[in-house]
């Protein structure tokens, strides 16, 4: 079978030929509908030195925003042919971590996409426990699930009272999400800070249609926000991003990060003290985010209208990582 793979320890992506996988023990077979491109990806195929670690496990096949269909049970209990999503952390459910229900800290986890091959290609293996069945009518969403569970565990690491204003720290996928996630949480007006690119690219009107009030990062609209929000989450991989977060927050509110490839940022610790800003990270999801995350599809309170901008064949994978980093698309899905 045809798949994209990072190969060698430099920029870019390569489409390769690898044998269809077999399901071992307690795993399926999930026939490929669509996998989206995310940052983290998008960190790899540019090879930021933040990457370095992935070197030992190449080659490997990218991606892990999967959804599809089980075609091989492998004699276990498990419907064939219905709309899944897989969950991308294998985890050893033995550590303390685990036991405690945060998995996503467990320090013998591996990713589905990165260090073991993943969704851009026709065919991928997962443990069983690793996938979800969605809604029959939810197949066209599947490949957001995971970035989905991804906001609501950062949404999960605010504190926040009902109708609080709230904001969002940037305008791509999981920002976008975010603002479903947040009103569906009980939050009042949600604002969305974005960059120009984010205007001129249509991520700030999808916001708007969401029910988001969106501005460019360094507006006036965006600086008479200032000290009004009451939980800002950051969705952006960038130092200012975070700055912006903490300009925006209110005295006593929440800042999550959960943006990656942020590095070294310079925060003024003394306004964080003196206005009592807490600021703290949220990385990927449990399961039970995944489970929150399908019954908010089921109920209609997460559409994702509009998020993906672009979909690609797999032949044409090479160009659409090209695509978004060159900050020309909000979501891109290779449809395998």
């Amino acid at each position: 079978m045809r798949a994209i793979a990072k190969e060698r320890p430099e920029p870019g992506v390569s489409i390769i030929t690898r044998p269809e996988p077999v399901p071992g023990p307690g795993e399926v077979l999930v026939a490929v509908d669509g996998t989206g491109i995310c940052g983290s990806d998008l960190h790899a195929y540019e090879w930021v030195p933040e990457y370095a670690w992935l070197a030992p496990h190449l080659p490997t096949v990218l991606g892990h925003e999967i959804g599809g269909r089980v075609v091989d049970a492998n004699g276990l209990d498990v419907a064939l042919g219905v709309p899944v999503a897989v969950r991308p952390a294998v985890t050893c459910g033995r550590c303390v971590a685990c036991q405690r229900g945060v998995s996503q800290r467990c320090p013998y986890r591996v990713r589905i996409g990165l260090e073991r091959d993943g969704g851009l290609a026709p065919f991928v293996v997962a443990p069983v426990e690793n996938v979800y069945a969605l809604p029959a009518d939810a197949g066209a969403l599947a490949p957001l699930v995971e970035p989905l569970t991804v906001a609501i565990h950062a949404a999960r690491r605010l504190t926040l009272r009902p109708g609080a204003p709230v904001a969002i720290v940037g305008a791509g996928a999981i920002g976008l999400l975010l603002v479903e996630v947040l009103r569906a949480h009980g939050a009042g007006e949600v604002v969305v800070v974005g960059l120009t690119s984010d205007e001129e690219g249509g991520g700030l009107a999808v916001a708007r249609s969401l029910g988001a009030v969106a501005v460019v990062a360094g507006s006036h609209e965006a600086r008479a926000l200032a000290g009004t929000r009451e939980g800002v989450i950051v969705a952006a991989g960038a130092p200012a991003a975070v700055l912006d977060a903490i300009a925006l927050a209110d005295r006593g509110a929440d800042v999550v990060v959960l943006g990656l490839g942020i590095g070294t940022t310079p925060i003024d610790v003394d306004q964080a003290v003196r206005r009592e800003i807490s600021v703290v990270g949220a990385f990927g999801a449990v399961p039970p985010d995944w489970l929150d995350a399908i019954g908010l599809i089921a109920a209609g309170r997460v559409t994702a209208a509009g998020i993906i901008s672009h979909d690609v064949d797999l032949e044409d994978g090479e160009e659409a990582f090209a695509l978004l980093a060159g900050a020309h698309a909000r979501k891109v899905v290779i449809r395998p």
